[in-house]
This record gives structure tokens, C-alpha cells and sequence, in this order.
């Protein structure tokens, strides 16, 4: 899926991830927003959120 703007992201992530409004709404996620490089590639991984419930650590990721 190719996103033309942030908020079609946001709105994938919400439909695909429990309790994620919610968790911003409390201020219960963090913006972290770091750069990995893929090995073997020019290709990298950038993490632009993270947040938890009581089962799972949740990261918003995209190819850069």
C-alpha cells in the first residue's frame, strides 16, 4: 500500500491496530522517529512511533 499523505497512515494504522488513537489520545506513545539502514541495500527503516499495551510493543515504520 502507497500513501499520498499522512493521514491515510494514520487512518491505516487506527483500523489495523487496536488502541492506538486512544494510547495518542493519553499521550501513552512516543515519537521516536530514527533511521536503519537495511543491510545489503541502499534501502533503510525508519521508526516514527512506538507505543505498548500490556501485551505487545507496537512500531510505526516506513521504507525510506
Amino acid at each position: 500500500m502507497k500513501a499520498d499523505r499522512w493521514e491515510q497512515v494514520k487512518a491505516y494504522q487506527y483500523e489495523k491496530t487496536p488502541g492506538l488513537e486512544r494510547a495518542e489520545k493519553l499521550g501513552l506513545t512516543r515519537d521516536f522517529d530514527k533511521e536503519i539502514p537495511v543491510p545489503d541495500s541502499s534501502d533503510s527503516v525508519m521508526i516514527h512511533e512506538v507505543w505498548a499495551n500490556r501485551a505487545n510493543i507496537f512500531f510505526s515504520t516506513a521504507l525510506a
